[in-house]
């Protein structure tokens, strides 16, 4: 494969052709298995019944594929995100000691005012040539009420009142001047993206976001932290599946025993 002819560059006497087939940071790794096609959890939009799709040959397949780059000895992979390591993954790139990075969007900013050559953003590699084309967007903020909370139904009402005015209702009645709207035109476009080429790109992609539940409940539904830990710790997930998929489902059900469900209080 093209990861060992770089392993062999890598390992001769020669250090003037020593370039990394890839250097990833801990951010856009994870990002790597759902570009790849990982699927968690599917949330029927008109029941809200939640199916745990995360036991199938093609994640297994995939997870082992992204474990096996991880650990290849032609990949540099940064597992801190202290600012020393930022300047240090950032300077193979910029030394063009690096064939492929993997890095977060925020980091463009850094590598637009630094880099001396040009290059190109490319989309996360596929798994399969057949798949259509994904990315992830991975750190992304949201509210989350805790177990402490007493009175479920005032957290309800705060946080759909929050969420009122950076949805399609709010935006309709205020001239779309939302949380949303504001931050993705101004902080997005005019800061990071600022050619009508990136305006026209990040609209397409706004229009054709699918969210995974087991992405998004991480802190409770640990499905995405087991697959991840595999490939980190250079584990089988196949080993483990069985656990993880006990582990997903009680957490799924203690969301639903905690929103107030009596089917599913203890």
């Amino acid at each position: 494969s093209i990861m060992d002819d770089f392993e062999l560059a890598l390992m001769d006497n020669d250090e003037s052709n020593d370039v990394w087939g890839a250097v990833y940071d801990v951010h856009s790794m994870p990002q790597q298995l759902y570009s790849a096609g990982l699927t968690l959890l599917e949330t029927n939009r008109y029941t809200n019944i939640i199916t745990d799709i995360s036991n199938t040959p093609k994640n297994i397949a995939l997870t082992e594929d992204v474990r096996a780059l991880r650990h290849h000895n032609a990949m540099n992979y940064f597992s801190s995100t202290a600012r020393r390591d930022l300047s240090a993954k950032n300077g193979l790139f910029f030394a063009e000691q690096s064939f492929f990075f993997g890095t977060y969007l925020m980091n463009g900013k850094n590598i637009k005012k630094s880099a001396a050559f040009d290059y190109g953003i490319l989309v996360m590699p596929k798994h399969d040539v057949a798949d259509d084309y994904r990315t992830g967007s991975y750190g992304v903020s949201f509210f989350t009420i805790p177990h402490s909370a007493k009175d479920k139904h005032a957290s309800a009402v705060v946080l759909n009142t929050m969420n009122y005015l950076s949805g399609d209702n709010g935006k309709e009645k205020l001239g779309e001047e939302t949380l949303v709207y504001t931050y993705f035109e101004t902080v997005v476009k005019g800061q990071v993206a600022n050619l009508a080429e990136d305006f026209a790109m990040l609209d397409r992609i706004k229009a054709s976001v699918r969210y995974d539940f087991g992405f998004v409940a991480q802190g409770t539904v640990s499905l995405q932290d087991s697959f991840a830990h595999a490939v980190r710790d250079n584990e089988s997930i196949a080993v483990t599946m069985g656990d993880v998929a006990k582990s997903a489902e009680d957490g799924i059900l203690e969301m639903m025993a905690f929103y107030g469900d009596p089917k599913y209080a203890e």
